[in-house]
């Protein structure tokens, strides 16, 4: 029995250490996956998806960032729709490139993309309102960082703390094991010392 247990402490601390280090190592997948599932909100869920939106602006204000890699992201994304107007009907053109010419370097950002000075001097639509010149001019009123980047330093700052538990307590568990069969050897060499 105690063998047995002792072998699944040791398996135990074994286990949270392995994991600890497991996770480190795949710092790089973490970040592709953060950098890829922005650009694919960008392209294909942020017009459509008012979840997707919400949460793209909120990350976007939050962490005064703007696209995956930078506001130029937003130059790969473009919807435009036909929306009646009377009875003709008007293409209106949302975010990202104008008029769907990805290559022109003409297109729009959400408002959340906006900082200080965006908001100030375009205080209707920021952002939206960047269709007469191309984007790169504007870039003075947008966030300069891209949101990868930043929610990864971020997920990176939260994962080094739970590794660092990780390790604590798995090198808890360690001594603990380790004291536990010295008092273990202790009683059994007195139990010798008394027998006839």
């Amino acid at each position: 029995m105690q063998n047995s247990s002792s072998f699944w402490s040791s398996f135990s601390v074994s286990n949270w250490l392995l994991q600890s280090l497991h996770t480190r190592s795949r710092r790089e997948n973490i970040r592709s996956y953060v950098e890829s599932s922005i650009y694919d909100t960008i392209r294909n869920r942020y017009a459509n998806d008012e979840n997707h939106k919400n949460a793209l602006d909120y990350i976007q204000k939050s962490f005064e960032c703007c696209g995956s890699k930078s506001y130029l992201d937003w130059l790969q994304a473009s919807w435009d729709r036909r929306v009646k107007v009377s009875e003709h009907r008007k293409l209106e053109h949302g975010i990202g490139a104008i008029g769907g010419g990805r290559g022109t370097g003409y297109g729009r950002v959400p408002e959340s993309c906006c900082n200080e000075l965006g908001l100030r001097d375009y205080p209707v639509k920021c952002g939206e309102t960047f269709t007469n010149l191309q984007l790169h001019t504007y870039a003075d009123f947008i966030h300069p960082k891209g949101c990868a980047d930043a929610l990864y330093n971020w997920v990176s700052t939260k994962l080094d703390f739970a590794i660092a538990i990780c390790v604590v307590v798995g090198i808890i568990q360690l001594i603990g094991m380790a004291l536990s069969m010295i008092l273990c050897c202790c009683i059994n060499q007195e139990d010798k010392k008394y027998d006839y």
